[in-house]
């Protein structure tokens, strides 16, 4: 959001984690290495880089504690450098740590002594914009809320469920008691409160949002050949459990990742492709998914049965001899190709491998030249063929 301003506005923006700074900047990084890289976003156009914007991410986190002993150089100390940059400051445009900063310095006075351009940055007209989750300060603004309400003649107050509820009756005095320093906390003025997403917002982002995570999935899906379609009941259930988790627009790839995580790995080894994602995944996921990988399991018996009447076509081909085989034999050779783990061709080349030469028998017994395989006789090839061979030569007697 900050990003998309500062590209309306035309100046330079950068964003950073609060976390990763240090009061020295030996461990971790300096805080005025923040007003560096504006010059860097600004291709070193300093009067535009002194207009830039400065967003500063997980703020809470440098909260002080005050039963700590000794120096807090990660909190308090990052508080107080950050500090000297919110109110008015040069900044020089070389960190003292910084090798590369020196290397320059030394080429440039080994050439002559050094540049006339300026050598600092002023950090007056800098916007710092500082965010954070700040957890556990809801719990500090009810806890004053209530020790204001005490006594026979103060107002009732009713109890707030929606913590952005007590984050607008927030004072500085409470970033104060969180761990912030009172200069710190005076330097951010203007405080909004993001409320939560509710059911609504998050199936919006689902059904409107650019970089929506059905598309990502149908995308991924259809990278397999399947298409994918979600049931408009089921996008309510979805945005409903992702409002329950508590995390925003995350949630639902957490509900997506839980109710798509399987499907996503064994769908793209069946035949199947079209598939619908209905509540049902929801209410009773083992038997929609038992129900859907029924259907994957009939299309491949299906497909394998086509087979079948390939190898048939191909017997008769070659031996010049017509088989066909029942609806019902070529489903049964199919389970029975599907538990030997063998290709279908290769298990009925191998199951059938004594028909040529008995069905030529029977053929020239009885001139014959059309069979017919129907289930039984395609479980055990070999008994049904002694029986059409013992017949022949009764029929010829």
């Amino acid at each position: 959001l900050i990003r998309c301003l500062a590209d309306l506005i035309g100046v330079p923006f950068v964003k950073a984690d609060a976390t990763k700074f240090s009061e020295t900047g030996y461990v971790g990084q300096d805080t005025d290495d923040l007003v560096r890289s504006l010059v860097q976003q600004a291709d070193n156009d300093l009067p535009l880089a002194e207009c830039g914007i400065i967003y500063l991410d997980e703020v809470d986190k440098i909260a002080g504690t005050r039963e700590m002993a000794g120096r807090d150089v990660s909190g308090r100390g990052v508080q107080t450098n950050l500090l000297k940059l919110m109110e008015d400051t040069d900044v020089p445009l070389r960190g003292p740590n910084d090798i590369r900063g020196q290397l320059e310095m030394a080429m440039e006075m080994a050439r002559g002594g050094g540049s006339n351009a300026p050598q600092t940055i002023n950090t007056r007209s800098i916007l710092f914009i500082c965010s954070g989750a700040f957890s556990g300060l809801p719990e500090l603004i009810a806890r004053r809320v209530r020790r204001g309400a005490l006594g026979f003649s103060s107002e009732p107050t009713r109890p707030e469920s929606d913590p952005a509820d007590l984050f607008e009756l927030l004072s500085t005095k409470d970033l104060i008691d969180y761990g912030f320093e009172s200069e710190f906390a005076g330097r951010l003025p203007v405080r909004v409160t993001c409320r939560s997403l509710s059911t609504a917002d998050l199936k919006r982002i689902l059904t409107e949002s650019e970089g929506s995570i059905l598309r990502q999935y149908e995308a991924s899906f259809h990278a397999y050949g399947i298409g994918i379609t979600f049931h408009p009941d089921l996008i309510d259930r979805i945005a409903q459990e992702a409002s329950l988790e508590g995390t925003g627009a995350r949630g639902l790839v957490s509900v997506l990742e839980k109710l798509l995580r399987d499907l996503k790995f064994e769908l793209p080894s069946t035949r199947l492709r079209e598939v619908t994602i209905t509540p049902d995944f929801f209410d009773n996921p083992e038997t929609a998914r038992r129900t859907l990988f029924e259907r994957a399991r009939k299309l491949d018996l299906e497909e394998q049965a086509e087979l079948v009447a390939e190898f048939a076509a191909h017997f008769t081909r070659q031996h010049g001899i017509q088989i066909t085989f029942t609806p019902d034999a070529s489903l049964a050779l199919a389970k029975l190709a599907q538990a030997s783990d063998k290709p279908l061709a290769e298990f009925c080349q191998d199951h059938f491998s004594d028909f040529p030469f008995g069905l030529k028998l029977i053929q020239a017994r009885t001139g014959t030249t059309t069979f017919t395989i129907d289930e039984p006789a395609a479980i055990d090839p070999n008994g049904t063929l002694s029986r059409w061979v013992v017949d022949s030569y009764r029929s010829g007697i």
